[in-house]
């Protein structure tokens, strides 16, 4: 139950930052719309007028999670990178709360300002194209795509440890953030990929973040992509273990002792 209440106090507190700073909530509500508009326009002088107003929604809804992917990386990387500058990361681990728990309170944070961007670009594509009688299909989408954000949690906490070794985040955040706007399908099919950079996508969560979303819209959801969902899971809990380990290695290195 303690471990319970010093989570939420953390997320709460994590909340509360986000909210003085908007700027990466608006960030990923509008930036979507910028871009998908672009390249809609782009895509509909070049086929005549053939493109559809569903060919918009394909790429506003990946243009949504490729922002949230992006932005949740970047972020986690500096929220170490940070830790390390200031003392706070050995405060962290000083504290009587386990590192481990603000860690995971700190990335649920992002996952919630990335829900909603998310219901904000939601509800105007969905709106737009498909009406409101598809306004359900959004709500059991959100469900989802909690759900499935929880392994990008994972790779997120690996990019944190990564820069708690390499001390520089960008780099680090930055290409996985190009390998996963690369092969995860954000701007067109996964299937005009090369067989191995398919591969690549569907071995990696945020494609299926993505495939479920526009799927439970559209409403051609299938059960069996939840299976995908849930083994993708297994990225949490590498995340985790690899947190643990860069956790326990940046504790030998200053001198913190629990």
């Amino acid at each position: 139950m303690k471990s319970l209440e010093k989570f939420l106090a953390v997320f709460e507190a994590e909340m509360k930052a986000y909210v003085r700073e908007a700027g990466p909530l608006v960030f990923m509500a509008s930036f979507p719309f910028f871009f998908s508009l672009l390249t809609y326009g782009v895509g509909s002088v070049l086929s005549e007028g053939q493109a559809s107003p569903r060919d918009w929604f394909f790429q506003l809804i990946g243009f949504s999670v490729m922002t949230i992917s992006i932005t949740m990386a970047s972020a986690t990387a500096w929220y170490f990178r940070r830790g390390m500058i200031t003392g706070r990361l050995e405060y962290t681990m000083a504290a009587p709360v386990n590192p481990i728990i603000i860690a995971l309170a700190s990335s649920l944070a992002h996952v919630a300002v990335a829900l909603m961007s998310f219901i904000v670009v939601g509800f105007v594509g969905v709106l737009s194209v498909y009406g409101a009688a598809h306004l359900l299909n959004l709500t059991a989408a959100l469900l989802l795509v909690f759900i499935a954000l929880l392994p990008v949690v994972g790779i997120n906490l690996v990019v944190g440890t990564l820069t708690i070794v390499m001390k520089e985040p960008e780099p680090i955040s930055s290409t996985v953030s190009a390998v996963a706007a690369a092969t995860s399908g954000f701007v067109y099919p996964i299937t005009m990929l090369p067989t191995l950079l398919q591969l690549v996508g569907k071995t990696l969560p945020y494609f299926y973040v993505v495939e479920t979303a526009r799927s439970l819209i559209d409403g051609y959801f299938e059960a069996t992509q939840l299976t995908n969902i849930f083994l993708m899971l297994a990225y949490l809990a590498l995340g985790l273990a690899v947190y643990r380990l860069g956790e326990n290695y940046y504790a030998r290195k200053v001198g913190v002792h629990w």
